[in-house]
C-alpha cells in the first residue's frame, strides 16, 4: 500500500514538472506563431495592425499571451500608442515562467510595430521570428531530454523508496 502512494507520488511530481516545461516551451511556440500571422498579414493581406491584433485576439492559437487581450483593450478605448503601454509591459514582465530575454525580445517587438515602413516591418518580424524559431528548437530538445531525466530520477527515487520501506 505504501509502495503504491509512493509511487503514485512520484508520478504527480514528474507531471507537475513536464507540465511546467511544457507550458514554457508552448508560451515562446505561440510567440513565435503571433509574431509569423503578423508577418503574413502585413506581407500578404497588408492588413493593419488593428486589424492583426483583432485576429490574434479571436484566435484560439494565443491562449497564453495575456498582452493580447490588453492591447485589444487599448484599441477599443482608443489609447494613441495602444501595443507599448505600461500595462502591455507589465502583463509581460508577469509571465514569470520566460526568461528576462524572452520578454525584452516580446517588448522591442512590439515597441517597434507599426513605427517603420512596410519593408521595416517585414524586416522586424524576420528578425523576432527567427529568434523565436530558434529559442523554440532549443526549448523543444530540453523538452525532451529534461522530461526523460526527470521522469527516470523521480522514478527511480520512488522504487528505491519504496523497496527501502517494504
Amino acid at each position: 500500500m505504501k509502495t503504491t502512494l509512493i509511487l503514485i507520488a512520484c508520478v504527480i511530481i514528474v507531471l507537475i514538472c513536464a507540465k511546467q516545461i511544457k507550458r514554457k516551451t508552448q508560451i515562446i511556440r505561440q510567440c513565435y506563431l503571433m509574431i509569423e500571422n503578423i508577418e503574413m498579414n502585413l506581407g500578404y493581406k497588408n492588413s493593419t495592425t488593428k486589424e492583426i491584433f483583432y485576429d490574434l485576439y479571436n484566435s484560439d492559437l494565443y491562449s497564453e499571451l495575456c498582452f493580447i487581450s490588453i492591447i485589444i483593450t487599448n484599441i477599443k478605448s482608443n489609447i494613441s500608442d495602444y501595443i507599448c503601454c505600461d500595462e502591455t509591459f507589465s502583463c509581460i514582465d508577469s509571465v514569470y515562467i520566460m526568461d528576462k530575454t524572452d520578454k525584452e525580445n516580446i517588448k522591442s517587438f512590439l515597441t517597434m510595430l507599426g513605427k517603420t515602413d512596410f519593408n521595416g516591418q517585414i524586416m522586424n518580424c524576420k528578425l523576432y521570428k527567427d529568434y523565436f524559431k530558434n529559442k523554440l528548437k532549443l526549448l523543444e530538445e530540453k523538452e525532451n531530454s529534461k522530461c526523460k531525466s526527470i521522469t527516470t530520477i523521480i522514478v527511480g527515487v520512488g522504487l528505491f523508496i519504496a523497496i527501502i520501506i517494504a
